[in-house]
């Protein structure tokens, strides 16, 4: 016996089959409609039982099958949303970034740290299949490939896990493209051990080292990594900038501003007019940069740093030559310079040189900070102008401080003397 309900005015069917409820809402507010289905599922019933239709499959959806007198036995399949492969959730990605996001070079390194994990892992392999043994040996394959000097360097193979770990966290996880986090998913993966990296040194402590030989090339490359330029070489350096012919006009100040300022390539590149205060009338010039790391949920934050009374001047000259356009730093046609552009005329200012030991821009960042820490200047005053640093990055440089360690140092054991 079947009966109907009408709920909200739509009529539902109920009936019993096998000594189990069943229930459908027939989609009719139509009564004769609803009173024709019901005494058709009642006789279909009946056929069942007495063996005229076969009774349902197991595997049936057994009120379909009543509907229709045996003719519809299949249940609706439920098809389970397909894991991206590797290469399609990184595909994903860049679609998803807005323009303007990402830095230009943030995003050529994400490129190639991708390019590595889709050659290890295989692009086709299904994110959801990916398991902490997969990335382990990602690390194991990664670790024993040549570098640009030796074996790739476990701090690189980190870099490349965390632009993954980006990737899976903050568009993978969001998307429900993948059910847990990155940690909770994988755990902790395990590096192989690898030596402090040296703090930053002067060229005539870098030099002395090699002399005493017994360094390979290597070992003598990783030196000059660590190389700061005093006061005095940044002023010889500047000096050979600004007298080499056949440069670009925008070269010379840019330099200048990194080393008196201690700013970001892309910082550099992002810079506009109306970010420098540094007219005559200026008490106190200033220049604004426009920082992306510090605060990812911006376009950028500004940084406001002092401009010193040498950099004020070659500004000013710039700007009385200045072709034109909104970027500060550009080209004869006044358009925006690209991060390659950048480092190839660094490469060309430092060719056929003594600075070729010079690994780019970034040196100038590293000397500014050096020299203030060697002036004993607070550390609070260095964060506030270079802007976010790591705390691997300030202990490469905390050994600057000599004077005023010698004097907390004496202050301490002189008590009670």
């Amino acid at each position: 016996m079947a009966t109907l309900q009408q709920i909200n005015g739509i009529y539902h069917l109920r009936f019993r089959f096998g000594g189990k409820p069943f229930r459908r809402s027939l989609g009719t507010t139509n009564t004769d409609e609803a009173e024709t289905i019901k005494k058709d599922v009642e006789v279909n019933i009946s056929r069942i039982n007495s063996g005229v239709i076969p009774p349902p499959p197991e595997d049936s959806d057994v009120i379909q099958y009543v509907l229709s007198g045996g003719k519809n036995v299949a249940k609706p399949k439920i098809v389970e949303p397909t894991s991206p492969t590797l290469e399609e959730m990184w595909k994903g990605y860049l679609v998803s970034l807005p323009a303007g996001s990402k830095e230009e070079n943030s995003l050529a390194t994400e490129t190639t740290h991708f390019s590595h994990l889709c050659r290890i892992l295989k692009p086709t392999i299904r994110v959801t299949d990916l398991s902490t043994d997969d990335l382990q040996r990602y690390i194991r394959v990664r670790s024993k490939e040549k570098g640009q000097r030796g074996l790739v360097k476990a701090r690189t193979i980190g870099k490349e896990i965390s632009s993954f770990r980006n990737v899976w966290n903050n568009f993978a996880l969001f998307r429900k493209i993948v059910a847990k986090d990155f940690r909770a998913t994988f755990g902790k993966l395990n590096y192989p051990k690898e030596s402090e990296r040296p703090p930053f040194q002067t060229w005539e402590q870098i030099e002395r080292q090699v002399e005493r030989g017994g360094l390979s090339q290597i070992e003598i490359a990783n030196l000059w990594d660590c190389l700061f330029l005093d006061i005095g070489r940044i002023r010889e350096f500047l000096e050979f900038v600004r007298t080499k012919p056949g440069l670009p006009g925008w070269i010379y100040p840019a330099l200048v501003a990194v080393a008196h300022t201690g700013c970001r390539k892309g910082e550099v590149l992002r810079s506009l007019h109306n970010d420098w205060d540094i007219g005559e009338s200026s008490k106190m010039p200033m220049v604004r940069w426009r920082e992306k790391k510090k605060d990812r949920s911006k376009d950028f934050t500004l940084r406001q740093v002092s401009v010193t009374p040498f950099l004020q001047k070659v500004m000013n000259d710039w700007f009385a030559s200045h072709p034109g356009g909104r970027y500060v730093f550009c080209g004869s046609d006044g358009q925006a310079l690209s991060v390659d552009e950048a480092a190839r005329w660094f490469n060309t200012v430092v060719a056929d040189s003594k600075w070729t030991v010079l690994r780019g821009w970034h040196v100038f960042r590293h000397s500014f900070v050096s020299c203030l820490a060697k002036k004993s200047v607070d550390q609070r005053v260095i964060d506030a102008s270079v802007g976010h640093q790591t705390d691997e990055m300030r202990k490469r440089y905390r050994h600057l401080f000599p004077q005023r360690q010698h004097e907390l140092l004496a202050a301490v054991f002189s008590e009670g003397e």
